[in-house]
């Protein structure tokens, strides 16, 4: 059963709910990126592209609630010029869209999807000149819509096409699919979304 809840005011509190998320994203993406960055200089052996994705939800327990998002992250790949790449996909995803509705399953409040950062690890196939497959796995950290209730690690997997441009590679362009199983406590249903976005760059 779904219960409508009263209509949602932006007020100040409410951006800081999506804003700290993100700008701790960006904090730990640039604390990592940097010592990557500078042994990448000395043995010229990764490629690090910064990520911003639209993502948009298939399948879910409260697909209402979360029909669509954002992505920003860093994905970085090891072994320069081999055809087999190790490969770390972080990303953070933010919820914003969606209706605002309560969810009840057995007399128990479904858990909503605000936020989702992904600590991804796989391996990439560099089956053609400027472009590659990849296939990452790793957990996913949930965070509820209100930042009230718990957090939650759950295990996802994400296969991906990669193009790159110009001849340098200085530009990537990126489709994926995520899948993040038993995403919601009490229906134990899984969540699903395609995504696509631009990565530039930056070592």
């Amino acid at each position: 059963m779904r219960y409508p809840l009263r209509q949602a005011h932006l007020t100040m509190k409410t951006y800081f709910h999506f804003l700290l998320p993100a700008l701790g994203c960006s904090l730990i993406f640039g604390l990592l990126s940097f010592p990557v960055f500078v042994v990448g200089q000395k043995v010229s052996k990764f490629d690090g592209y910064l990520q911003a994705q639209f993502v948009r939800t298939i399948n879910d327990a409260s697909i209402s609630q979360n029909p669509g998002g954002v992505s920003s992250g860093l994905l970085v790949f090891y072994s320069r010029n081999s055809v087999v790449r190790p490969t770390l996909d972080m990303t953070c995803d933010i919820q914003p869209l969606g209706t605002k509705e309560l969810y009840i399953i057995d007399g128990h409040e479904m858990q909503t999807m605000g936020f989702m950062h992904n600590f991804l690890i796989g391996v990439s196939l560099f089956t053609a000149k400027y472009f590659s497959v990849s296939f990452v796995a790793g957990p996913s950290l949930i965070l509820p819509r209100s930042m009230e209730g718990w957090a939650r690690v759950r295990p996802s997997i994400k296969p991906s096409v990669n193009i790159f441009f110009p001849k340098n590679e200085k530009v990537m362009i990126r489709g994926y699919f995520i899948q993040t199983f038993k995403r919601e406590k009490w229906t134990q249903s899984d969540f699903t979304a395609w995504g696509v976005g631009l990565g530039l760059k930056m070592f």
